[in-house]
């Protein structure tokens, strides 16, 4: 009997000393971004003295604060220019509120029409309104996961051609709508008595109908986890990403999966082990804010009135009062794309016409007010809950992440390495060059151990004084994923690079590893370097097959 293949990554480099070899002084800020509207338009000219911040209950002192209009930075000399002075030029945008928006067409929940009604949109948006001096977009489609089309860019060109890729991909629910009609023609030619006479139904068994009904949730289910483990993704792989994040998620209505363990997300997670948390929705929230990404959802899909297409319908489907979503017999659902973006600091687009979603979007992005503060804590790892507040009486309205935890860079890392997408999302300010050797036979049939060099030069560390010369230390960190973005192994170790006095920048620090890999299988490497005491990071990817 053939064994089932292990896919593991062997480690050949022993892990170094485990004690510190500096002292970091801690003076990280929380950083919130909060978006205040008054009557559906920004709410400009608030200052510092206007907004309350509370760090689980507790008032905090807001040592920055910013207030950001159309996506740059009001500067004082704009604000007190003489009046015979010509204005001055506006200032180029600051790098922390530079907006890095990360595009995803969920292609699971969107009929193939709605979803090039959307693209379509979104090309003339970017053809109209794109600002390349305040924007930088990413392209990503959810299809079996998430897949990166194109990590960001201003270049307009290159984002048309990411989302012409996606108009030439089949957009799943078109397929399952077109299967419940077809099965609900089935139904009307063919009673429950003569399904049983030519064997569609057994006797004493369930109906035609049930079996349906029972289909469609199974699909609805496993369609929403799909996407659920594509935002859990984008989030990780966009979270160590400077300036303004954020997430425009292009959907239709999905199940929010209250009821669904989070086993069923990842199989390491359980409610103790996530801190209490119950729900794989709770769950994704909480990953997002971590990642500080506001999540901003346009529902493609629309609504339409409760009576559409009554000629078609059965009598026995289920409608909201109001508004359903297309397709035959789907009672609409937003809760969890509304939850999602609410609890983000974005915002839930549900209307009927995407191209005034997007305005709406970029206008509410480009506007907002940037506090931090300083915690009373260093880095704990504890999620911290988190209020803002408006001192000044009127009519507003406010939108902001509602929690954090405070992660060191390595953890922060490692939760970047889960996700496929890591190499082209991340910074990286360390040049790294991966090579493979040759493939020799591995010790499991059908396998094959490649050896695999991650080199950095010495110039790029940073060193210290020791006792017998220099010496640094890095992280090294190694993920393996199949070719549809799962992840199937990651590692972690450190690493000790030593120098003689003043030759700390000659030669290269080089990693190596073997990879058991399955014959002719494509997978993608993804290495991080990490600097522990400059904090600078490296990473690289690539796809190998032998």
């Amino acid at each position: 009997m053939r064994r089932s293949i292990p896919f593991l990554v062997l480690l050949l480099a022993a892990t170094a000393q485990s004690q510190n070899l500096t002292e970091k002084i801690d003076v990280s800020l929380v950083n919130v971004d909060v978006t205040v509207t008054s009557h559906g338009a920004p709410a400009r000219g608030l200052t510092r003295d206007d907004f309350e911040v509370l760090e689980d209950g507790i008032p905090q002192s807001i040592t920055h604060f910013y207030a950001i209009e159309n996506a740059r930075e009001k500067t004082a000399a704009a604000q007190t220019a003489a009046p015979t002075v010509a204005a001055p030029e506006p200032a180029p945008v600051d790098e922390r509120f530079r907006r890095k928006v990360l595009i995803v067409i969920d292609n699971r929940h969107m009929s193939r029409h709605n979803r090039d009604v959307a693209l379509h949109n979104i090309e003339q948006f970017i053809n109209d309104r794109f600002d390349s001096g305040a924007y930088d977009w990413s392209v990503a489609m959810i299809s079996d996961g998430a897949h990166l089309l194109l990590p960001l860019t201003s270049d307009k060109a290159r984002i048309h051609a990411a989302l012409g890729e996606i108009r030439a991909a089949m957009a799943g629910r078109a397929m399952r709508d077109i299967y419940r009609i077809e099965n609900r023609v089935a139904l009307v030619t063919h009673d429950d008595k003569s399904n049983e006479s030519v064997g569609y139904i057994p006797s004493g068994g369930p109906s035609l109908n049930s079996l349906i009904e029972r289909g469609e949730r199974f699909q609805k289910s496993a369609d929403s986890m799909a996407t659920y483990r594509s935002i859990r993704d984008v989030t990780r792989a966009f979270s160590t990403q400077p300036g303004r994040k954020i997430v425009l998620l292009v959907t239709g209505p999905f199940g929010d999966l209250t009821d669904t363990p989070l086993t069923a997300l990842d199989a390491s997670l359980s409610a103790e082990t996530a801190g209490g948390i119950e729900s794989v929705r709770q769950w994704l929230v909480r990953e997002a804010n971590l990642s500080n990404i506001s999540f901003y959802v346009i529902n493609a899909e629309g609504y339409i009135p409760n009576n559409f297409g009554a000629d078609v319908h059965g009598p026995d489907d289920v409608f909201s009062p109001a508004f359903s979503a297309p397709g035959v017999g789907v009672p609409v659902s937003t809760s969890a794309l509304q939850w999602l973006a609410g609890e983000t600091g974005g915002r839930a687009l549900m209307g009927n016409f995407t191209d005034r979603s997007l305005r709406d979007f970029d206008a509410d992005s480009a506007n907002f007010y940037s506090l931090a503060y300083t915690p009373n804590h260093g880095e704990d790892g504890k999620y911290h809950r988190i209020t803002v507040r408006l001192t000044k009486p009127g009519r507003y309205t406010l939108a902001y992440r509602n929690g954090y935890s405070t992660l060191p860079i390595e953890r922060q890392l490692e939760r970047v390495m889960t996700s496929a997408m890591a190499s082209g999302l991340q910074p990286s300010s360390i040049p790294v060059n991966l090579t493979t050797g040759d493939a020799t036979a591995g010790d499991v049939r059908g396998s094959v151990l490649v050896p695999l060099q991650a080199t950095v030069s010495a110039k790029q560390l940073q060193f210290l004084p020791a006792a017998d010369g220099s010496i640094a230390r890095v992280d090294v960190l190694v993920s393996l994923f199949n070719e549809r973005g799962r992840l199937i192994k990651t590692f972690r170790t450190v690493r000790e690079a030593h120098a003689k006095q003043g030759t700390e920048g000659d030669g290269n620090f080089t990693e190596t590893r073997s990879l058991r890999l399955r014959k002719g299988v494509p997978y993608r490497v993804v290495v991080a370097i990490h600097d522990q005491v400059s904090d600078a990071v490296g990473i690289k990817s690539q796809t190998v097959r032998f």
